[in-house]
Protein backbone atom coordinates (compact mmCIF):
# COMPACT_ATOMS: atom_id res chain seq x y z
CA UNK A 1 0.00 0.00 0.00
CA UNK A 2 2.77 2.75 0.57
CA UNK A 3 4.45 1.80 -2.75
CA UNK A 4 0.82 2.19 -4.18
CA UNK A 5 0.56 5.68 -2.32
CA UNK A 6 4.31 6.58 -4.40
CA UNK A 7 2.47 5.62 -7.54
CA UNK A 8 -0.60 7.36 -7.01
CA UNK A 9 1.38 10.10 -6.13
CA UNK A 10 3.70 10.48 -8.94
CA UNK A 11 0.73 10.08 -11.33
CA UNK A 12 -1.50 12.98 -9.80
CA UNK A 13 1.59 15.13 -10.01
CA UNK A 14 2.51 14.45 -13.36
CA UNK A 15 -0.87 15.64 -14.50
CA UNK A 16 -0.24 19.48 -12.75
CA UNK A 17 3.41 19.44 -12.70
CA UNK A 18 5.31 17.57 -15.57
CA UNK A 19 6.03 19.94 -18.56
CA UNK A 20 7.22 18.16 -20.97
CA UNK A 21 4.74 15.73 -20.44
CA UNK A 22 6.52 12.39 -18.82
CA UNK A 23 5.55 9.15 -19.87
CA UNK A 24 5.29 6.87 -17.07
CA UNK A 25 5.89 3.23 -16.91
CA UNK A 26 4.96 0.97 -14.16
CA UNK A 27 6.90 -2.52 -13.22
CA UNK A 28 6.10 -4.58 -9.52
CA UNK A 29 8.74 -5.86 -7.82
CA UNK A 30 6.46 -7.58 -5.00
CA UNK A 31 8.74 -6.41 -2.44
CA UNK A 32 10.73 -8.99 -4.09
CA UNK A 33 14.83 -8.22 -4.66
CA UNK A 34 15.14 -10.60 -7.67
CA UNK A 35 12.08 -9.55 -9.38
CA UNK A 36 12.86 -6.07 -8.67
CA UNK A 37 15.77 -6.69 -10.65
CA UNK A 38 14.06 -8.15 -13.73
CA UNK A 39 11.60 -5.13 -13.61
CA UNK A 40 14.11 -3.00 -14.07
CA UNK A 41 16.16 -4.86 -16.73
CA UNK A 42 12.88 -5.21 -18.27
CA UNK A 43 12.55 -0.97 -18.51
CA UNK A 44 15.51 -0.61 -19.36
CA UNK A 45 15.64 -2.92 -22.36
CA UNK A 46 11.83 -2.16 -23.26
CA UNK A 47 10.82 0.98 -22.78
CA UNK A 48 14.19 2.76 -23.03
CA UNK A 49 13.26 4.64 -20.17
CA UNK A 50 15.55 7.74 -18.82
CA UNK A 51 15.03 7.45 -15.09
CA UNK A 52 14.10 4.94 -12.96
CA UNK A 53 11.94 5.15 -9.49
CA UNK A 54 12.55 2.63 -6.74
CA UNK A 55 11.13 2.00 -3.50
CA UNK A 56 11.88 0.07 -0.71
CA UNK A 57 15.70 -0.52 0.56
CA UNK A 58 15.29 -4.24 -0.35
CA UNK A 59 15.13 -3.72 -4.05
CA UNK A 60 17.25 -0.68 -4.24
CA UNK A 61 20.14 -2.36 -2.85
CA UNK A 62 19.57 -5.01 -5.25
CA UNK A 63 19.33 -2.56 -8.39
CA UNK A 64 21.52 -0.07 -7.78
CA UNK A 65 24.69 -1.85 -8.50
CA UNK A 66 22.79 -2.67 -12.44
CA UNK A 67 21.66 0.69 -12.18
CA UNK A 68 24.89 2.07 -12.11
CA UNK A 69 26.45 -0.24 -14.56
CA UNK A 70 24.26 0.57 -17.16
CA UNK A 71 24.00 4.42 -16.42
CA UNK A 72 20.77 4.62 -16.16
CA UNK A 73 19.79 7.50 -12.70
CA UNK A 74 17.61 6.67 -10.78
CA UNK A 75 15.75 8.37 -7.67
CA UNK A 76 14.92 6.29 -4.45
CA UNK A 77 12.83 6.91 -1.87
CA UNK A 78 11.02 4.68 0.94
CA UNK A 79 14.82 3.88 1.26
CA UNK A 80 16.20 4.15 4.14
CA UNK A 81 20.11 2.03 3.74
CA UNK A 82 22.61 4.73 4.73
CA UNK A 83 25.10 5.91 2.53
CA UNK A 84 22.91 4.34 -0.95
CA UNK A 85 22.46 7.87 -2.81
CA UNK A 86 26.38 8.06 -2.57
CA UNK A 87 27.38 5.33 -4.66
CA UNK A 88 27.17 7.02 -7.91
CA UNK A 89 26.49 10.11 -9.61
CA UNK A 90 23.75 8.10 -11.14
CA UNK A 91 22.07 7.76 -7.85
CA UNK A 92 19.66 10.14 -5.31
CA UNK A 93 17.47 9.33 -2.54
CA UNK A 94 14.18 11.25 -1.31
CA UNK A 95 13.87 9.97 2.28
CA UNK A 96 15.34 9.60 5.67
CA UNK A 97 18.41 7.03 6.34
CA UNK A 98 17.61 4.47 8.99
CA UNK A 99 20.93 5.95 11.37
CA UNK A 100 18.45 9.23 11.34
CA UNK A 101 15.53 7.20 12.26
CA UNK A 102 16.89 4.69 14.50
CA UNK A 103 18.23 8.52 16.42
CA UNK A 104 14.71 9.64 16.93
CA UNK A 105 13.14 5.77 17.79
CA UNK A 106 15.93 5.48 20.38
CA UNK A 107 15.18 9.03 21.86
CA UNK A 108 11.40 8.13 22.18
CA UNK A 109 12.08 5.22 23.96
CA UNK A 110 14.47 5.97 26.65
CA UNK A 111 12.61 9.59 27.20
CA UNK A 112 9.02 9.19 26.43
CA UNK A 113 8.36 6.13 27.20
CA UNK A 114 11.26 5.78 29.74
CA UNK A 115 12.26 2.31 28.49
CA UNK A 116 15.21 0.42 29.41
CA UNK A 117 14.37 -2.91 28.07
CA UNK A 118 13.09 -3.83 24.64
CA UNK A 119 11.59 -6.84 22.55
CA UNK A 120 12.36 -6.37 18.65
CA UNK A 121 10.35 -7.98 16.37
CA UNK A 122 11.61 -7.38 12.28
CA UNK A 123 11.75 -8.29 8.81
CA UNK A 124 14.12 -9.83 7.71
CA UNK A 125 15.60 -8.16 4.63
CA UNK A 126 17.80 -4.78 4.06
CA UNK A 127 15.71 -2.08 5.30
CA UNK A 128 14.35 -4.46 8.53
CA UNK A 129 18.61 -5.59 9.28
CA UNK A 130 19.87 -1.79 9.24
CA UNK A 131 16.95 -0.25 10.86
CA UNK A 132 17.21 -2.57 14.14
CA UNK A 133 21.09 -2.39 13.76
CA UNK A 134 20.97 1.66 14.16
CA UNK A 135 18.01 1.29 16.97
CA UNK A 136 20.19 -1.53 18.76
CA UNK A 137 23.26 0.26 19.18
CA UNK A 138 21.90 3.54 19.89
CA UNK A 139 19.21 1.88 22.39
CA UNK A 140 22.25 -0.16 23.95
CA UNK A 141 24.34 3.20 23.98
CA UNK A 142 21.51 5.07 26.37
CA UNK A 143 21.78 2.40 28.57
CA UNK A 144 19.41 0.38 27.47
CA UNK A 145 19.17 -3.50 27.27
CA UNK A 146 17.61 -5.85 24.22
CA UNK A 147 15.65 -8.61 25.83
CA UNK A 148 14.61 -10.73 22.71
CA UNK A 149 14.98 -10.00 18.74
CA UNK A 150 12.65 -12.27 16.79
CA UNK A 151 12.78 -11.82 12.75
CA UNK A 152 10.47 -12.96 9.77
CA UNK A 153 10.02 -13.04 5.85
CA UNK A 154 8.18 -11.40 3.57
CA UNK A 155 5.59 -14.14 3.00
CA UNK A 156 4.74 -14.90 7.00
CA UNK A 157 1.73 -14.50 7.88
CA UNK A 158 1.54 -15.58 11.28
CA UNK A 159 3.55 -13.87 13.81
CA UNK A 160 2.32 -15.59 16.91
CA UNK A 161 5.16 -17.47 18.08
CA UNK A 162 7.48 -14.99 17.81
CA UNK A 163 5.04 -12.50 19.89
CA UNK A 164 4.41 -14.98 22.21
CA UNK A 165 8.43 -14.83 23.08
CA UNK A 166 9.09 -11.88 23.14
CA UNK A 167 5.98 -11.36 25.30
CA UNK A 168 7.41 -13.71 27.91
CA UNK A 169 10.53 -11.92 27.84
CA UNK A 170 8.36 -8.83 29.34
CA UNK A 171 10.38 -5.95 27.67
CA UNK A 172 9.06 -1.89 28.86
CA UNK A 173 8.67 -1.70 24.90
CA UNK A 174 8.09 -3.74 21.76
CA UNK A 175 9.97 -2.06 18.93
CA UNK A 176 8.20 -3.27 15.49
CA UNK A 177 9.67 -2.87 12.32
CA UNK A 178 8.31 -3.89 8.96
CA UNK A 179 6.00 -2.91 5.68
CA UNK A 180 2.87 -4.27 4.65
CA UNK A 181 2.69 -7.27 6.97
CA UNK A 182 2.31 -4.36 10.28
CA UNK A 183 -1.46 -4.70 10.45
CA UNK A 184 -1.66 -8.33 10.35
CA UNK A 185 1.30 -7.91 13.35
CA UNK A 186 -0.78 -5.22 15.71
CA UNK A 187 -3.89 -7.26 15.26
CA UNK A 188 -2.20 -10.18 16.43
CA UNK A 189 -0.74 -8.32 19.14
CA UNK A 190 -4.16 -7.28 20.72
CA UNK A 191 -5.27 -10.68 19.69
CA UNK A 192 -2.79 -12.43 22.33
CA UNK A 193 -3.49 -9.48 24.88
CA UNK A 194 -0.14 -8.47 24.63
CA UNK A 195 -0.32 -4.85 26.43
CA UNK A 196 3.13 -3.67 26.16
CA UNK A 197 3.85 -0.13 24.96
CA UNK A 198 4.34 -0.40 21.47
CA UNK A 199 7.12 1.57 18.69
CA UNK A 200 7.23 1.07 14.86
CA UNK A 201 8.14 2.86 12.02
CA UNK A 202 6.85 4.74 9.11
CA UNK A 203 5.14 1.87 7.47
CA UNK A 204 2.47 2.44 10.64
CA UNK A 205 1.83 6.02 9.22
CA UNK A 206 0.11 4.71 5.97
CA UNK A 207 -3.85 5.39 6.00
CA UNK A 208 -3.72 2.06 4.26
CA UNK A 209 -2.25 0.31 7.22
CA UNK A 210 -3.79 1.82 9.76
CA UNK A 211 -7.18 0.69 8.32
CA UNK A 212 -6.26 -2.79 7.69
CA UNK A 213 -5.12 -2.83 11.25
CA UNK A 214 -8.52 -2.41 12.60
CA UNK A 215 -8.45 -0.09 15.68
CA UNK A 216 -5.37 -2.12 16.79
CA UNK A 217 -2.51 0.47 16.45
CA UNK A 218 -3.85 3.06 18.87
CA UNK A 219 -1.82 4.27 21.87
CA UNK A 220 1.30 3.13 19.36
CA UNK A 221 4.18 5.41 18.69
CA UNK A 222 5.73 6.23 15.70
CA UNK A 223 8.89 7.30 13.65
CA UNK A 224 7.88 9.60 10.25
CA UNK A 225 8.85 12.49 8.35
CA UNK A 226 6.86 15.60 9.39
CA UNK A 227 4.70 15.54 6.01
CA UNK A 228 3.08 12.56 6.23
CA UNK A 229 0.90 14.19 9.27
CA UNK A 230 1.36 18.36 8.57
CA UNK A 231 2.96 20.06 5.95
CA UNK A 232 2.07 23.67 5.90
CA UNK A 233 3.40 24.16 2.53
CA UNK A 234 0.85 26.05 -0.48
CA UNK A 235 2.30 22.92 -2.73
CA UNK A 236 1.53 19.97 -0.37
CA UNK A 237 -1.66 21.17 0.62
CA UNK A 238 -2.73 21.87 -2.88
CA UNK A 239 -1.58 18.61 -4.16
CA UNK A 240 -3.95 16.60 -0.81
Amino acid sequence: PAVEEVQDGMELAMKEFAEPPIELFIEDSATDPKQGVSAFNKLVDSQKIDLAVVTLSAIASAVTPIAIERQIPILQTLVSTPDIAKQSKYTFRYFHSSDQDAAIGVKIAVEKLKAKTVGIIHINDEYGRTQVKFFKEGFVAAGGKILSEESYLNAETDFRTSLLKIKSAKPDIIYLVGLREIAVILRQIKELNITTPLLSNAALSSYTFRQAAAGSDEGAYLVAPQFYFENPSPLTEGFL
